[in-house]
C-alpha cells in the first residue's frame, strides 16, 4: 500500500496547497493507497483533484488532518 504523509507550513497559499496534492496522484500506484493531509483547522478544505476524495477527516486543536484516497 501507499503512504503519503504532507504538511505543509499552514501560511502556504491554497494554490500551493493543490499543486501539491496534484503532484501526489501520479505517485499513488494501489487502489488502497492514503495521503495523509496536514493543515491549520482554520485553513480552508484543500480543493482536491478529480482522482481523490475524502476518506475521514479530524481536528485536534490547531491541527485538521485530512485523510485522502483514490476515487473507485
Amino acid at each position: 500500500m501507499d503512504l503519503i504523509f504532507a504538511d505543509p507550513p499552514y501560511p502556504m497559499p491554497e494554490a500551493e496547497v493543490t499543486a501539491i496534492l496534484d503532484a501526489c496522484v501520479p505517485l499513488l500506484r494501489d487502489p488502497a493507497a492514503l495521503i495523509v493531509f496536514e493543515r491549520s483547522s482554520r485553513s480552508p478544505e484543500p480543493r482536491l483533484p478529480e482522482r481523490l476524495e475524502v476518506f475521514r477527516h479530524k481536528k485536534v486543536g490547531e491541527t485538521a488532518l485530512w485523510f485522502l484516497q483514490l476515487r473507485e
